[in-house]
């Protein structure tokens, strides 16, 4: 109404599956990759209701602008600690290490993300006891903002010239969106965040058509 657009959605999921586990004889159970269990999308279009009925130079300048963005927030994705060696003797990685005491998180802090006493090699010939994708990466705080106008005049003769100017803002707060952890027992990067999606980016277009 009154040309103002609004939805959200909010989805609450859970995606679990099935995969060959550390004995490549046994499947196990668990999240895929790709689970977020929880997501809220926040998107609207408005165009600003200033100068509508004037022809003014003020009303030119200052009227006919419309917002519209989208914001995100989303679970972060699970991923599996592993270790780097073959300590069941079956000539395969990807084993996994033992867990003897809660997980802890330190949400912003990127060289202590997750807590790592409590991880140990299993004894030789063994499996590990940590199961499949246990450790939740970081979630997702994204806002997209777009300003623009539109406007029409003529240049020469009756033909139409339509210019329009946009302001696209990408990650508009400048929320840090940490997406790369490490997860090999032992490593140099074990427990810390090692990759980021881009910091806000500003874009400015202006286009002519006719």
């Amino acid at each position: 109404k009154n040309g103002f657009l609004f939805e959200a959605a909010y989805t609450y999921s859970r995606s679990l599956g099935s995969q060959v586990g550390q004995n490549q004889f046994v499947n196990e159970n668990g999240p895929t990759a790709y689970d977020r269990p929880q997501s809220f999308t926040i998107s609207y279009v408005y165009d600003l209701p200033f100068f509508h009925d004037s022809r003014s130079l003020e009303a030119y300048t200052l009227g006919g602008w419309e917002v519209s963005g989208v914001s995100t927030f989303q679970g972060g994705t699970p991923v599996t600690v592993t270790i780097s060696a073959d300590r069941a003797g079956v000539g395969n990685t990807g084993q996994r290490p033992n867990v003897t005491g809660p997980v802890t998180y330190q949400h912003g802090d990127i060289n202590n993300y997750f807590s790592t006493a409590n991880f140990s090699q299993p004894a030789l010939g063994t499996f590990g006891n940590l199961g499949l994708n246990t450790i939740r990466q970081p979630g997702l705080n994204s806002t997209q903002f777009n300003l623009s106008k539109k406007a029409t005049f003529r240049l020469v003769g009756d033909t139409p010239v339509t210019a329009k100017f946009e302001g696209e803002f990408f990650n508009l707060f400048n929320h840090p969106a940490f997406n790369g952890l490490g997860t090999t027992v032992g490593a140099a990067t074990f427990g810390k965040i090692t990759s980021a999606l881009d910091p806000r980016n500003v874009a400015f277009k202006l286009k002519f058509s006719f």
